[in-house]
């Protein structure tokens, strides 16, 4: 069976279970998320852009229900695809930043408006009259305030910026409240939730673990505050950069990544597009410096032929399974990974 209808059956599967009425009193508030909050009924929306900040930059009022949205990244559309709402989807980037076949098929058949990469093409949105915009940080930002000008509803995407994997998962109550279904993603977080808690490792390897890529003779990794820290810390493993308090990718030099290299048990994430060691071994003393059985991994394995990487897309809403990839890298296991392929 195709690991996309594995994990296709498996969101199914949980909704299925899911309770059909869930207190908003009591279950609305985050966990893990903090760039979000909900009010005490589950009716108000507000998003911030730091976990320091007290005036949001968007609110919603969620007695108003958007069943006309646009999404300007493919990762938003996995949100409403996890709540069943594709219903609401009326635009989407392009359909070949679509992984899965079945639905990017789907929406090419219900004429899904194509509104460009970024949001490029404002004609098309204006013509859609959307009851929302969910953008992110790669959005046209001169269009956006266009749009906002205009009188449209925008709502700003920065799960990405959340520095747990389970406060990336809980950015789906954001969609609960807009499409009018919040008990359904409080149930769906619940269910994902707790697959992933019964998954972290209670007790840690030996295993040290790098995070980042080469990109144009410059190196970047993840930060001790990522949510790549995290799944490396609830996989069992020793992220390298544990001190460290970036919360998202950073530049380092060549001389610290190469002081980091030479510890490392695992690297992970060589390149977006990386498939082979071939690809990576011309960067500069990696086979003189590194460990000789040093194992890279890279989360492309569910990627298209049109370079849709599915770890950006279903993987963001089942970080329960991305874990149990996580799990069997740093226990040596290569069989069976649904995210990663071994270099």
């Amino acid at each position: 069976m195709p690991d996309k209808v594995i994990i296709l059956i498996s969101i199914l599967g949980a909704l299925s279970c899911s309770p059909k009425h869930v207190d908003q009193k009591v279950r609305s508030a985050s966990e893990y998320a903090k760039l979000f909050k909900l009010d005490q009924e589950g009716v108000g929306l507000s998003i911030y852009t730091s976990d320091r900040a007290d005036i949001p930059v968007f609110t919603w009022n969620g007695k108003t229900i958007a069943e006309n949205i646009v999404c300007l990244s493919f990762t938003q559309i996995s949100y409403l695809d996890a709540l069943g709402k594709i219903s609401f989807l009326k635009g989407v980037p392009h359909f070949n930043g679509i992984y899965d076949d079945t639905l990017r098929l789907d929406l090419s058949r219900k004429k899904i408006a194509q509104t460009g990469v970024h949001g490029s093409n404002t004609e098309q949105i204006i013509e859609l009259q959307p009851d929302l915009i969910i953008f992110s940080a790669q959005s046209d930002l001169s269009n956006m305030s266009h749009l906002k000008n205009l009188g449209f509803s925008r709502m700003p995407f920065l799960a990405h910026l959340e520095n747990h994997p389970l406060g990336r998962l809980e950015w789906v109550k954001c969609f609960g409240v807009i499409t009018g279904s919040l008990n359904q993603a409080i149930s769906y977080y619940d269910i994902i939730a707790d697959k992933y808690h019964k998954l972290v490792a209670t007790n840690e390897k030996a295993v040290h673990v790098f995070v980042g890529y080469n990109w144009n003779n410059s190196w970047y990794v993840a930060g001790g505050n990522s949510y790549m820290a995290q799944f490396v810390k609830d996989a069992g493993g020793r992220f390298l950069l544990a001190n460290d308090h970036h919360r998202g990718n950073f530049n380092i030099s060549r001389e610290h990544a190469i002081e980091l290299l030479a510890r490392a048990d695992v690297w992970l994430h060589p390149g977006y597009g990386t498939m082979s060691y071939d690809e990576i071994r011309h960067i500069e003393a990696l086979e003189k410096l590194t460990k000789p059985n040093l194992r890279i991994y890279n989360n492309n394995k569910r990627t298209n032929k049109n370079k849709a990487n599915d770890f950006w897309q279903s993987g963001i809403v089942r970080p329960d399974l991305v874990l149990t990839d996580l799990k069997k890298i740093v226990a040596g296991e290569d069989d069976g990974l649904i995210y990663y392929r071994r270099m």
